[in-house]
C-alpha cells in the first residue's frame, strides 16, 4: 500500500526536479546553440577549403605543377626553420630543395592512360633502361651545400652536426618484421632539427593519426566497400583474382622473382663445368659490363622476361579500366568526410594555410 509519506516525498521530489530541469533544460539549450553556433562559424569559415589548401599531398591529382609548387615552398618554409634550429646549436646550415628529377628513360609527355597502356606500372617494363641507368651511373657531386659543409669538419664536429641535424636514429634490427618496426616507429621521439621542423610544417605530428582515421572512415563507408567489391568482380571478369591492389603488386614481385630467379639457375646449369675461380671471374666481368644486351643475352632468357613485361601492362590496363568508378566513388565520398573534417578541425589546421 502506498502511504501518505511516500506520496509527500513523491510530490515534494518532483518539484525539485521540475525546477533543475528546468535550469538544466536552458542551460543545455545554451550550450546547443553555441555549439551550433561554432559549428556553423567554423562550416561558413571553412566554406570551400580542402586538405589540400593545408597539405600539398591532398591537392587534387589534376594539378600536380601545382602540388609541386606548393610542395617546394612548404619545404623551403621547413629548410629556413632548419637553418634557424642549427644556428641556434652554433652550426651552419644552408636552406636547400631539391627540385623533383625524373628520368630519362621515362616518356613526359603521355597521358596517365597512354602510359599504362604501354608500360603498365613501369614497375618492370623499363627493365632494360633502369639496368643500363645503373652500368651507366655517374652521381657527380651531391648538389646540396650542406654536404661540403659536414665534409669540412673533423670527424667529432661532423658527428656532432649531423647529430644536432637528423638527431638520434630509431633502433632497428634486419630481422624485424613490419609490425615490430611501426611499433618502434610510432613509439620514438624523434630528436634533431630536421625531423622535428619537417614533421611540425607538414603536420605530420599533430594530424597523422587523425589523417589515418579519416581515410579508414572512407574506405569503410558503405559506396566504398560495394565500390571495392565491384572492383574485384571487374577484375575476375577479365581473368584475374586480386581482391586488392596490394595483391597485384605481391603478383608482380613474385613473378619478377622467378625469373630472376630462373635467370640465375640457368646461368648455373648452363656453365656446369667451371671452376668457383672461372665464375666469380665471369660474374667480374659482367659486373664490368655496360652493354645491357650483353648481360640480358648472358643471364636472363629474354622470351621470359617479355612475358613479365606484357603481363604487368595486360593488368595495369585492366586494373585502370575497372578503377573508373571507384576512384569516381572514392573523390565523392572522401569529399563529403574531408569537408566536415575541414569544418571541426579549422582552428588547429589553420596554421597549416597555404597562402597563395
Amino acid at each position: 500500500m502506498v502511504t501518505r509519506r511516500f506520496l509527500v516525498l513523491f510530490a515534494v521530489a518532483a518539484v525539485a526536479l521540475a525546477a533543475c530541469s528546468g535550469s538544466a533544460a536552458e542551460t543545455a539549450a545554451e550550450t546547443a546553440a553555441t555549439d551550433a553556433e561554432g559549428s556553423s562559424t567554423n562550416a561558413a569559415a571553412a566554406g570551400g577549403l580542402t586538405l589540400g589548401d593545408f597539405f600539398p599531398s591532398y591537392l587534387r591529382s589534376e594539378d600536380p605543377e601545382a602540388a609541386e609548387a606548393e610542395s617546394y615552398w612548404r619545404n623551403l618554409a621547413a629548410e629556413e626553420q632548419i637553418r634557424d634550429c642549427m644556428a641556434a646549436q652554433g652550426f651552419e646550415y644552408i636552406p636547400y630543395v631539391r627540385t623533383s628529377e625524373t628520368l630519362g628513360y621515362r616518356p613526359t609527355d603521355l597521358t596517365h592512360e597512354e602510359f599504362v597502356r604501354r608500360y603498365g606500372y613501369g614497375t618492370f617494363t623499363f627493365f632494360r633502361e633502369e639496368m643500363a641507368a645503373v652500368l651507366t651511373y655517374d652521381p657527380g657531386p651531391p648538389e646540396d651545400p650542406n654536404y661540403a659543409i659536414r665534409r669540412a669538419l673533423d670527424e667529432e664536429e661532423r658527428a656532432e652536426y649531423e647529430r644536432a641535424l637528423w638527431g638520434e636514429s630509431p633502433d632497428l634490427s634486419e630481422d624485424m618484421i613490419d609490425e615490430e618496426i611501426r611499433r618502434v616507429l610510432d613509439n620514438f621521439e624523434y630528436t634533431g632539427c630536421e625531423p622535428t621542423v619537417k614533421f611540425e610544417v607538414w603536420g605530420t605530428t599533430e594530424f597523422g593519426d587523425d589523417l589515418q582515421d579519416l581515410r579508414e572512415r572512407v574506405e569503410a563507408d558503405r559506396r566504398m566497400v560495394d565500390a571495392r567489391a565491384e572492383w574485384a568482380a571487374c577484375m575476375a571478369d577479365r581473368g584475374y583474382g586480386f581482391a586488392t591492389m596490394d595483391e597485384i603488386h605481391e603478383y608482380l614481385n613474385i613473378r619478377a622473382e622467378e625469373v630472376f630467379t630462373n635467370a640465375t639457375m640457368a646461368m648455373d646449369d648452363t656453365l656446369p663445368e667451371i671452376t668457383e675461380e672461372e665464375r666469380q671471374a665471369l660474374i667480374a666481368e659482367m659486373e664490368q659490363q655496360t652493354d645491357v644486351s650483353v648481360i640480358i643475352d648472358t643471364v636472363y632468357d629474354e622470351a621470359e622476361l617479355q612475358a613479365l613485361m606484357d603481363e604487368e601492362v595486360a593488368i595495369a590496363v585492366a586494373e585502370m579500366e575497372c578503377s573508373r568508378p571507384v576512384d569516381a566513388t572514392y573523390d565523392e565520398v572522401f569529399a563529403e568526410y574531408e569537408a566536415e573534417f575541414v569544418a571541426a578541425n579549422l582552428d588547429r589546421l589553420d596554421p597549416y594555410r597555404i597562402e597563395r
